[in-house]
């Protein structure tokens, strides 16, 4: 079986990034020299990067599909599922999440106590247009 590289990439998580977007659009690919990048980065340019393939049948339709992750056009798949939450005063969609004293206190009495950091859930959120303060429920 023949494979053709379709992408190059410094970093493995990007590479796996572009591979994830391939296998959403239904094309098989493949990733090549990952682990000689993990254990050593500053082979990354001497190796060629890490290496996306793909088979000689979908490489068209995998540029096409590179080409657009690049240039953002899957964006707006995303802005469309993050602005699903509104401000119930004025309907804006600009945030700004915080965390209240009590919840930031208790951290740190863990910390002191117990030796380990708690991840702080986002408590509230206060909308940037108005400054209405709401609770977070996602």
């Amino acid at each position: 079986m023949t494979i053709v590289t379709v992408g190059a990439f410094d970093d493995p998580i990007q590479a796996h990034i572009a591979k994830g977007r391939l296998l959403t659009e239904g094309i098989s690919a493949y990733i090549a020299d990952e682990h000689y990048i993990w254990a050593n980065w500053s082979m990354s340019h001497a190796l060629g990067g890490v290496k996306l393939r793909v088979s000689p049948d979908d490489k068209n339709k995998a540029t096409s599909v590179l080409g657009k992750l690049y240039d953002g056009s899957y964006e707006s798949y995303l802005s469309e599922e993050e602005n699903e939450i509104a401000c119930a005063n004025c309907n804006g969609l600009v945030f700004v999440t915080f965390n209240t004293w009590r919840a930031k206190l208790s951290q740190i009495a863990v910390y002191l106590c117990f030796g380990f950091i708690i991840r702080l859930r986002n408590g509230k959120k206060k909308c940037k247009e108005c400054g209405g303060v709401f609770k977070n429920d996602a």
